[in-house]
């Protein structure tokens, strides 16, 4: 779940942060620089959500190993 949740996340963000560059290469009224907070946001809980995976896939592996 934790790795459905990061890829959501991380494709939601870049898709966000593609289409706020075009909004403001563009010049559009619709743009709106604290919208780049969200995105950023999403991106921060993408990253904590795939470190979470790789910790957990680690610690269970080292389980395994004792």
């Amino acid at each position: 779940m934790k790795l459905l949740s990061g890829v959501i996340s991380i494709s939601v963000s870049f898709w966000m942060f593609i289409y706020l560059y075009g909004l403001q290469a563009v010049q559009s009224e619709k743009y709106n620089p604290s919208f780049n907070l969200l995105a950023t946001l999403l991106l921060i809980i993408a990253i904590i959500c795939f470190y979470n995976v790789l910790k957990d896939y680690f610690l269970r592996d080292k389980k395994k190993n004792k």
